[in-house]
């Protein structure tokens, strides 16, 4: 009787055992992505197919929006955006939009043409492998990462947001002044 109740938790545990796979096992599985950290490094092609590398902008704040365009909440955002691009654009602050949408269904040329009509100054990449997604654990969009001047997370936000309000303004000028 003892070894029937043994068996299924001697094949539970094996198959727990095994499921530590190391071919699947990456180091993005394992990096955290938490406010008081450093921000993951990629490089992604923007909409011209030039290559931009995060840590380009090592030394000035930067807001990463990773967004779709299906996405209603990324939509409803994006206009504050471009008024926050405009008010700081001369004061060492990037907005940098990631797209993650899959590109065999959104072309390059639809985004561009969204992005144009809309008039949106910032700047865009895509996240054609999904390598920037993974390293930030997008599981839903809108999702935004303030980063300070020296390349660390300071502020994360999921969801629709207004980035001209007063906290915001406070929170991107403190970075910017070093705080």
């Amino acid at each position: 009787m003892m070894k029937l109740i043994l068996l299924p938790i001697i094949i539970i545990l094996s198959a727990i055992a095994g499921c530590n796979n190391p071919e699947r096992d990456t180091p993005a599985m394992h990096r955290v992505v938490a406010t008081g950290l450093p921000a993951p490094d990629f490089t992604l092609r923007d909409l011209s197919g030039k290559k931009i590398t995060l840590s380009e902008y090592k030394g000035k704040v930067v807001l990463l929006n990773f967004w779709k365009m299906r996405c209603k909440d990324c939509m409803s955002s994006m206009p504050s955006l471009e008024a926050l691009n405009q008010r700081f654009k001369d004061k060492d602050m990037v907005i940098l939009s990631v797209n993650v949408d899959n590109l065999e269904y959104v072309k390059p040329e639809k985004i561009k043409a969204f992005l144009d009509d809309k008039h949106y100054t910032f700047k865009a990449v895509m996240d054609e492998t999904f390598s920037a997604s993974e390293d930030y654990k997008i599981i839903a969009v809108p999702m935004t990462y303030l980063i300070g001047r020296e390349g660390i997370v300071s502020y994360i936000k999921f969801g629709e947001e207004n980035w001209e309000s007063r906290e915001n303004i406070e929170r991107i000028e403190a970075l910017l002044k070093g705080r």
